[in-house]
């Protein structure tokens, strides 16, 4: 799934972003206070990642301005926060055509909602459940006498009723029962949803980075990493950068200080530098003279401990 379309509304300083559309790499550029943060808050806060929880509050987001009038103002429904439209490919098209028949589906677009006090978010899928029922009746081996007793139905339910009221007497029909049965709510589009959910993406919102830092005793941050407290210590993040920095490269800490020969010691560390150095060109294309160098070097006397002794990245 690929979101193509965002609508923010009713969230902070965004009364109504109307729609607007996205591509793989999207830029939102305005004076401050235009709403920028509060768009991608409220868009984190659609399917937020578990390390990055996020949850609509009436009271903190909703905008003060209405927050007086919101039973007023939504009396029928909670506030939708955030709209997005989203296209499903070839490949994700399949595994609903091959329940349904193709058919049934109507589209490639599937509309994904999350409102204020929701558990959850809401989702219209291109699917249309007559034909989707007529699908799962004709691919059921009914006789004709069989499929007559089924009448017309035009929803899981309706279905479910007939078919509950047969199943004791016919192994096919009960057959088709515990096939509805085993969709979200005997649903058809709960079931499209089931199926797509899988590829439903989730969203981290970062506003702090972590700053690596520039020089780090590397026997002592071999010692954190094996007693677990570089991963553990928020006051170690810089080192943990650093860390994570050489495992991104493919050139580990311990491959560094576990080589035996200048050689291969000088290669360590020159394809860590290769490779960040070409990672970091794909992105930052302002200035192609950027180059990045791993340098490890023995600990001076003169330096503060532990920087006197060991080695030194």
């Amino acid at each position: 799934m690929e979101l193509k379309t965002i609508r923010i509304q009713n969230f902070r300083s965004v009364e109504d972003s109307g729609d607007f559309t996205v591509e793989h790499l999207t830029c939102l550029v305005g004076k401050n206070e235009a709403g920028k943060t509060a768009i991608l808050q409220a868009l984190a806060g659609l399917n937020p990642h578990p390390a990055t929880p996020f949850q609509y509050d009436i009271e903190r987001d909703y905008p003060k301005r209405f927050l007086a009038r919101y039973g007023e103002r939504h009396k029928d429904r909670e506030a939708i926060v955030a709209t997005t439209t989203w296209e499903i490919d070839d490949a994700q098209k399949a595994l609903i055509t091959a329940e349904f028949g193709s058919d049934a589906v109507t589209g490639n677009r599937v509309t994904i909602t999350r409102s204020y006090n929701s558990e959850g978010v809401h989702w219209s899928v291109p699917v249309n459940v007559k034909i989707a029922i007529d699908y799962l009746i004709a691919h059921a081996t009914f006789s004709a006498p069989e499929k007559s007793q089924l009448g017309t139905p035009t929803t899981g339910d309706e279905l479910v009723v007939k078919l509950k009221e047969l199943a004791n007497s016919n192994p096919k029909h009960k057959a088709l029962l515990d096939k509805l049965s085993s969709y979200p709510h005997s649903s058809v589009p709960s079931r499209v949803r089931q199926i797509l959910e899988p590829h439903f993406p989730q969203f981290m919102y970062f506003s702090v980075y972590d700053r690596m830092n520039a020089v780090v005793h590397l026997p002592t941050l071999n010692d954190r990493e094996s007693d677990g407290t570089l991963f553990t210590n928020d006051q170690l993040r810089g080192d943990r950068l650093f860390w994570e920095f050489l495992e991104y490269s493919g050139v580990s800490l311990k491959d560094i200080l576990g080589a035996t020969t200048f050689e291969s010691f000088n290669a360590r560390l020159q394809a860590a530098s290769n490779v960040l150095t070409e990672e970091i060109l794909e992105y930052w294309t302002q200035n192609q003279d950027i180059e990045v160098r791993v340098s490890v070097a023995e600990g001076r006397s003169g330096d503060p401990a532990p920087f006197n002794s060991g080695a030194v990245g």
